[in-house]
């Protein structure tokens, strides 16, 4: 299982195209459908191939996990290419995060977004995506995660963090949280720790800034913890922990890493990252220009466990007094909206089968 859903086994060999990998799913009928999608466009000298992505995206959306690996090991012996690199070269397909995230599947879709944002894909916002990735996981997708990542990449996870952070409050961040000491949510909250971690927080932020503090408590403790404290630190000191960790990191990525933690565990909201999910889907859009890479792998990360969906797009709603569909409506056009709205469509067994 990862990110809410069963998944194959990233390690099972490749099978021959003369065998069913998934019995009875026979990859080859989708990928007809998909080698039918592709279609000749004229240019004033030339032609082009162009392959439609609202008919690949519903092929892929209409699959499970299990049928997409099975479709891409398909795809691997038909041209030598995974699904999503064979889609790669089609103009209309190129650029849409989405079709990625359907063609790899959650596991290996995370294990790009890392290697992108180690790399830099975000540009001055490089760590966005890793953090988003890695701060509030559960330990049982770190551990796979982590060891799929050295599989892929012939690296450890940690190791490469290293290398691009060396130094910065943000490695320490991720190490702390990759080191798996935070402990299970089910255990009970002590309340004199709770009032320790408060006002060593109170002095991290009040005095000189003291990022292990900081550190510790929101890696190495559990989220009921955490958002125990967040509301002693309000009622005890008469502030706001968020404006003032805001205040005093200013902006920063690590900053960033541990707004994230937080408002994935405060206890006014959801408690479970809904509301911060759909706030940061919300941000995507917002003033000028959109961020187009990140509401899509936003969107697309949100959607794989289904029922999660539907509570991130409860809260968008709630907070917004509109829905995530209305809202994609007004900042999208053309198939790229539609690609969104087939994603909600899924979940309408869900949601008493309201219509998108």
């Amino acid at each position: 299982w990862y990110l809410g859903i069963q998944i194959p086994d990233p390690n099972l060999p490749r099978v021959s195209m003369n065998r069913l990998k998934y019995p009875p799913y026979d990859p080859k009928v989708d990928w007809e459908k998909i080698e039918a999608t592709i279609e000749q466009k004229p240019a004033q000298y030339t032609s082009y191939d162009v392959a439609d992505p609202l008919r690949v995206g519903r092929v892929l959306l209409t699959s499970t996990t299990f049928q997409r690996d099975a479709l891409n090991d398909y795809a691997i012996n038909a041209t030598g290419k995974d699904l999503y690199h064979w889609l790669e070269k089609y103009p209309a397909a190129r650029g849409v995060e989405t079709m990625r995230g359907f063609a790899l599947g959650p596991l290996a879709y995370d294990i790009w977004l890392i290697d992108w944002s180690i790399k830099g894909g975000l540009g001055g916002h490089d760590a966005i995506a890793l953090v988003e990735v890695v701060c509030d996981s559960d330990h049982d997708d770190l551990r796979l995660l982590m060891a799929q990542y050295k599989t892929t990449h012939n690296v450890e996870l940690v190791d490469a963090i290293r290398k691009k952070y060396s130094g910065r409050k943000l490695e320490r961040l991720l190490l702390s949280c990759l080191s798996l000491e935070r402990p299970s949510d089910s255990l009970p909250v002590q309340a004199t720790q709770v009032a320790t971690d408060a006002d060593a927080l109170w002095d991290a932020t009040r005095r000189r800034p003291r990022d292990e503090a900081i550190t510790d408590v929101f890696t190495k403790r559990s989220r009921p913890h955490v958002a125990a404290v967040i509301s002693l630190y309000s009622t005890r000191h008469g502030s706001s922990l968020r404006q003032d960790i805001k205040k005093v990191l200013k902006g920063s990525d690590y900053g960033h890493a541990i707004l994230y933690i937080l408002d994935g565990v405060k206890a006014k909201r959801d408690g479970h990252g809904a509301w911060r999910d759909a706030k940061m889907i919300m941000a995507t859009m917002k003033g000028v220009g959109m961020k187009h890479t990140e509401l899509q792998y936003r969107v697309v990360r949100a959607q794989w466990d289904k029922e999660r969906f539907v509570a991130v797009r409860k809260a968008f709603k709630e907070h917004y007094g509109m829905t995530f569909e209305e809202r994609i409506a007004e900042a999208t056009s053309s198939y790229y909206k539609n690609i969104f709205f087939m994603m909600c469509q899924q979940t309408l067994d869900l949601e008493g089968g309201a219509e998108v």
